[in-house]
């Protein structure tokens, strides 16, 4: 009881502190500890960088990549949450640096975020990511998105992106991932937070889905071959041009599918602990599969229910 007494009037006093310390400091401040306690502040900054062809970020903030008309990088942070911008024989280097802060009173601090801007006639060579930033890339052309990190808790946000080599994000890459008028070869990609895939082209390679615990949903994309499982959640496509086979596994959750009743579109639905529609009827197959240029989907699932329409 003594001890809780004591610990309590030490936090009490080191509060009272910092409150005093952060006031006689032009009114109500964030502080934070650097050798010391420090008031926080806005920090902008700004730089160019022309001949951009690398960019690799190290850091857990927001992340923006998108055309613009110069090549530069802005970046708003703190002095409790700083980063660091390099640049250095065409590659871009974005860390960043963190000290607790204990008390934020001032609602003016900005959210640390990074803003890199890629003109029209600039063509990346690699964006390579090893933190936990939830990196956006916009109307830009990359050759090759690289994601060192097996573990990272980040969103990737993909839109009217061009990649020259296939989008591998099979080493439980990020959380949230969304895709939207993206090109590549093709995609492999494992992640256990939502995935949302539209208006992509991935044609000449065969692509993969992995998803652990959460939802997929596909519209209007084209493929040369997909083989898509989900362990937990449900999978929900529609108007897939595929070129081979879809292949769609669910472990515990529904598949729901909208496929054209075209001649060539054969389907095969199979479910452990469910019921299996296609078309308004109760049964597990549709079309002839051994047709010349037949385009199979397999559709399983263990726990749940496979609907069809078109």
């Amino acid at each position: 009881m003594k001890k809780t007494f004591i610990w309590g009037v030490s936090a009490f006093i080191i509060g009272l502190l910092l409150v005093a310390f952060g006031v006689g400091n032009n009114g109500f401040k964030a502080v934070y500890w650097q050798n010391g306690l420090k008031v926080d502040a806005n920090i902008h900054q700004s730089k160019q960088i022309k001949g951009v062809q690398e960019i690799e970020l190290k850091t857990s903030r927001e992340v923006l990549i998108r055309r613009g008309t110069d090549a530069k990088v802005s970046v708003s942070s703190t002095k409790s949450s700083k980063v660091n911008v390099n640049f250095e024989d065409h590659k871009l280097t974005i860390d960043s640096s963190y000290y607790p802060s204990f008390i934020m009173f001032d609602d003016d601090f900005s959210q640390p975020q990074v803003e890199i801007t890629i003109p029209e006639n600039v063509h990346l060579k690699t964006v390579t990511t090893d933190g936990d930033a939830d990196l956006t890339l916009e109307d830009v052309d990359v050759e090759t998105l690289d994601a060192e990190n097996n573990y990272q808790s980040g969103d990737l946000t993909l839109s009217h992106v061009n990649l020259k080599n296939a989008l591998n994000l099979s080493r439980k890459t990020y959380s949230d991932i969304t895709l939207s008028d993206v090109r590549a070869p093709g995609l492999a990609v494992e992640t256990s937070g939502d995935l949302t895939i539209s208006h992509s082209r991935f044609e000449d390679q065969d692509s993969t889905i992995l998803n652990r615990d959460n939802d997929v949903d596909l519209s209007f994309n084209k493929w040369k071959s997909l083989n898509a499982t989900v362990d937990n959640g449900d999978l929900n496509f529609r108007d897939q041009a595929i070129k081979g086979e879809f292949i769609a596994k669910v472990a515990n959750g529904d598949i729901e599918a909208q496929i054209d009743q075209k001649s060539k579109n054969a389907i095969i639905a199979t479910v452990d602990s469910g019921d299996h529609t296609i078309y308004g009827v109760d049964r597990e197959t549709y079309g002839n599969r051994n047709q010349k240029n037949a385009v199979l989907y397999r559709l399983t699932a263990n726990n749940g229910d496979v609907e069809v329409t078109y």
